[in-house]
């Protein structure tokens, strides 16, 4: 009985508010089953200032659903806690939801498309515009700042003593050959090169593929190309000397790029053969 006369306060409410999203929440509420009788109380004394009814999750979708009042708009705090719980990282949703194609931008359309996948509504447009500004297109850096410099540091750092990823790879973090590098390891590799504890363990879980990876790889590294223009991302790969000046600031040994060491490290790309021969 009090379930059935909290569905018909909801009705009520729902029938009061603008119709604009009342199809959806109305779809939600019936998958939800139960919510916070505090929260129904401040949506029926004020439905337009409410912040927020977070349903729980439901048999078929298995996710929660986060329905925003008509009114209120995503936050960007939000919409990364999000992304983090859906991916493991904001660098993970990046790669893998919101720029697959590694472009280095994502469209308005792809951005709506990664927060119904996350269960996100509201006013879109207006966290749009608070993140963007007056462009058309979504960075990185827009979304995740604080992310965005992290790897702007170890990246540089990488840069900096070995010249390219691949490098950094094969005469760094997998020097002893054995293909994979667990957190201990990554991360007291990073702390010889000056990265801070902090940022040691954030890069760690932004170069995670998914939930639960206990080690990383060497495709993995490909996570540092976020924030990167692609026209840049074959010069931190490989080691293209010229590019990596022009964007790191850093400079490279020419004892080191010539070594028998980093040419062997390079011959894993057609473009390191080439320039070992």
């Amino acid at each position: 009985p009090l379930f059935r006369l909290h569905q018909r306060r909801v009705a009520e409410v729902m029938a009061r508010r603008p119709t604009r999203n009342s199809r959806m929440e109305k779809a939600l509420f019936d998958q939800a089953g139960s919510s916070e009788t505090a929260t129904l109380d401040r949506i029926e004394e004020d439905p337009r200032q409410a912040s927020a009814v977070v349903a729980p999750k439901t048999a078929e979708a298995g996710k929660t659903f986060t329905v925003l009042a008509t009114a209120a708009a995503p936050t960007a705090s939000l919409l990364r806690r999000e992304l983090t719980r859906e991916s493991g990282s904001t660098v993970a949703a990046w790669r893998f939801l919101l720029d697959k194609n590694m472009k280095g931008f994502v469209t308005f359309s792809q951005f709506c498309t990664v927060l119904r996948t996350c269960g996100i509504s509201g006013n879109v447009q207006q966290l749009w515009t608070k993140l963007t500004g007056e462009r058309q297109k979504l960075t990185f850096q827009d979304l995740d700042p604080a992310g965005h410099q992290m790897l702007q540091r170890c990246r540089h750092a990488l840069l900096e003593s070995y010249g390219s990823i691949t490098s950094a790879w094969h005469l760094g973090l997998n020097a002893g050959g054995v293909g994979f590098v667990d957190q201990v390891s990554f991360e007291t590799f990073f702390g010889k090169h000056g990265i801070s504890p902090e940022d040691q363990h954030a890069l760690f879980e932004a170069m995670k593929a998914r939930i639960g990876q206990r080690s990383l790889v060497f495709e993995d590294l490909r996570a540092l190309f976020v924030g990167l223009p692609p026209a840049e991302h074959m010069a931190v790969w490989h080691g293209d000397q010229q590019p990596l000046l022009v964007s790191t600031g850093g400079h490279l040994a020419q004892e080191d790029f010539n070594s028998q060491s980093f040419q062997g490290a390079a011959m894993d790309s057609m473009l390191g053969f080439k320039q070992m021969l």
